[in-house]
C-alpha cells in the first residue's frame, strides 16, 4: 500500500446532569396529628417515549457526515513496517481543506485543496518548491494523503465491527488513485478513517489534537524562497507525450 496519507479519534461523550428534588414534611400540630383530608386524586405518570435513532448510513458519504463537526486534527498513519507519518488537517464543512504532511523531523508538505497547491519545505535549503496539485493547470503532482476522500463516496456499507475499542463502520472499495482493492473502515461517531487493508496489508489510523491545531501550523515560514516548479513540470509533461 502506498506510503503517503491524509485523513483524524474524536470520542463524542455525553454528560447527563440529573436534578433531584426532595419534599420535607410538613409539620405535625400538637396533639399528635389529626385525620388526614383526602387529597386530589392522581394521575398515572406515563414515561415520555424515548428518542428514536435514525436511520443507519449506508454509504460512505453518509457514514462521514459527523466530520462537519470537526474543525482540525492530528493523525498518525501506523505503516505494516511499523513506521508513523504523521499530518495536521484543517476540515471545512466536514472535507479536508489543508494539510501538512510530517515526512521527517523538520521536512514536511504543506497540501492547500483552495490553490491546488503542494510546498514541499527544506529547512537546509530555506526553501519551499511550490507543485500544482493533479487537476491543476499543467502536470500535476499526486496528493500525498489518504483519508475517506481518498475512497467513492457512494460505496455502500456492508458491515461493523470494533478496531482498537471504536465502533467502525465496515466498506469494500477501491483506492481513487490506485486501483487496489481495499477494505475500509470509519468511526461511527466521527467519521474518521481508522484502518484500511489492502494486498494483505493494514494501515493504522489514530488521532489527537482534536479541534486544537492552529491555524499556523499550515503557514510558510517568513522569508523562505518559493520555488514555483509548475512551469518545470509542464515542460516535462508536454515533452513525455
Amino acid at each position: 500500500m502506498r506510503k503517503t496519507t491524509q485523513t483524524v479519534v474524536v470520542a463524542a461523550c455525553l454528560v447527563l446532569a440529573v436534578a433531584l428534588v426532595g419534599c420535607a414534611k410538613a409539620p405535625q400540630p400538637e396533639g399528635g396529628p389529626g385525620p388526614t383530608p383526602p387529597g386530589p386524586a392522581r394521575t398515572p405518570q406515563t414515561a415520555a417515549p424515548a428518542e428514536e435513532a435514525g436511520p443507519a448510513p449506508s454509504t460512505l458519504a453518509e457514514a462521514v457526515k459527523a466530520r462537519a463537526e470537526l474543525e482540525s486534527y492530528e493523525m498518525a498513519m501506523v505503516l505494516p513496517d511499523g513506521k508513523k507519518v504523521t499530518q495536521l488537517v484543517k476540515l471545512e464543512d466536514g472535507e479536508m481543506a489543508r494539510a501538512k504532511v510530517i515526512m521527517e523531523e523538520d521536512q514536511w508538505m504543506l497540501v492547500d485543496r483552495a490553490e491546488s497547491v503542494i510546498y514541499a519545505y527544506s529547512p537546509e535549503m530555506e526553501t519551499a518548491m511550490k507543485m500544482p496539485m493533479e487537476g491543476g493547470e499543467g502536470e500535476g503532482t499526486e496528493m500525498p494523503t489518504i483519508d475517506v476522500d481518498s475512497f467513492d463516496p457512494a460505496v455502500p456499507i456492508v458491515g461493523s465491527e470494533t478496531i482498537d475499542g471504536t465502533d467502525c463502520w465496515v466498506m469494500d472499495t477501491t483506492l481513487k488513485q490506485e486501483e487496489k482493492e481495499s477494505k475500509v473502515w470509519v468511526g461511527k461517531e466521527d467519521g474518521l478513517l481508522r484502518q484500511v487493508e489492502a494486498e494483505g496489508e493494514v494501515v493504522k489510523f489514530t488521532y489527537d489534537k482534536i479541534n486544537a491545531v492552529p491555524d499556523s501550523e499550515f503557514e510558510l515560514p517568513e522569508g523562505i524562497e518559493i520555488m514555483d516548479m509548475s512551469e518545470m513540470m509542464k515542460g516535462v509533461g508536454e515533452e513525455a507525450e
